[in-house]
């Protein structure tokens, strides 16, 4: 399993730093986590074959894990993209299926196939599977982090949560990503400790400066401070 990382920003723009999207590779099947902007412009510059990303999964519907989709969708006939893409509303589905019609027509609109995010296992193609598990960042609306498992690996994305962080779970994972906007550096640091997790990439930092104040704090697992464009192998 391979984790790259395109973007690692929190919502606002900052130098060298793109909004959150996760990119997760097992052979040659390719999963998108969020999809940020300009996600379609950094696989574009990279040269990187787009008709590999097979799923999307959008864990909620703030602009900064969801604002390249439009271009994706835009481009999808001219990168050749044929997708299922999870979002977390059916309201959601709704403007985005209107959206693909726009831009794509009749029948190419064929081309990406929206589905909606149920808690639990949601999606298993065999090569991949991942669970869903609500959490409180949007306060009664969806939200959703994600534990996949791929090749004997798990690994866990937080997306956003609560700033009590009584939404992250007692998880084991190889590698947990998490979120550092809404909490700060010892409460995130106290609780990755408790968990059974190998290594935590810290994502989302607000404001940047926190990196410093994570990197203060003891921790028992391998830290991971992931750029923009970096692939870590598990």
């Amino acid at each position: 399993m391979n984790i790259r990382f395109l973007g690692t920003g929190f919502g606002a723009p900052y130098k060298n730093r793109h909004q959150q999207s996760i990119l997760i590779e097992v052979g040659e099947n390719a999963y998108l986590f969020d999809a940020g902007a300009p996600v379609t412009d950094i696989l574009s510059f990279s040269q990187y074959d787009m008709s590999r990303i097979k799923t999307v999964f959008i864990s909620h519907l703030h602009g900064d894990h969801m604002n390249g989709l439009n271009d994706m969708i835009n481009l999808a006939e001219f990168f050749n993209i044929r997708c299922d893409i999870y979002l977390s509303e059916e309201r959601g589905i709704d403007a985005f299926k209107t959206y693909t019609y726009m831009q794509l027509g009749n029948k190419d609109s064929t081309r990406i196939n929206f589905k909606l995010i149920k808690e639990g296992i949601f999606y298993d193609d065999g090569i991949l599977k991942v669970t869903s598990y609500q959490n409180d960042h949007m306060k009664g609306l969806p939200c959703y982090s994600f534990l996949i498992e791929a090749e004997g690996r798990r690994v866990y994305i937080t997306s956003d949560l609560s700033p009590s962080l009584i939404d992250l779970p007692d998880i084991e994972a190889d590698m947990l990503i998490i979120e550092a906007a809404h909490f700060d550096a010892e409460t995130v640091v106290s609780k990755c400790n408790k968990l059974k997790v190998d290594k935590v990439a810290f994502v989302h930092v607000m404001p940047p400066e926190k990196y410093e104040n994570i990197k203060a704090q003891k921790a028992a697992f391998t830290v991971l401070y992931p750029n923009d464009g970096e692939d870590y192998i598990l």
